[in-house]
């Protein structure tokens, strides 16, 4: 079961995501905090949005970063070894 969830993390993750924005969606849908000011359509679409292109920026930039820091940390002689 172990190895099948580690051969699929990237599907696991996506379906555990998925799960707790559709338990929180319920949830608002039930018993609201607040009155809307906004419709929620326009909410949630912009909140997807936003996810979205969080996990694309995430993606794109996040390896670069490791890399610079990796370059830097040579050329200044840190690190554990």
């Amino acid at each position: 079961m172990l190895a099948l969830i580690l051969d699929n993390h990237s599907l696991v993750r996506l379906l555990a995501f998925l799960f707790i924005v559709t338990l929180v969606g319920c949830w608002e849908v039930r018993a609201p905090r607040r009155s809307l000011s906004v419709s929620k359509l326009l909410r949630w679409a912009n909140n997807w949005l936003l996810s979205i292109m969080n996990s694309i920026v995430l993606a794109l930039i996040f390896p670069v970063l490791a890399v610079g820091v990796a370059i830097i940390a040579e050329k200044n002689h840190w690190g554990l070894f």
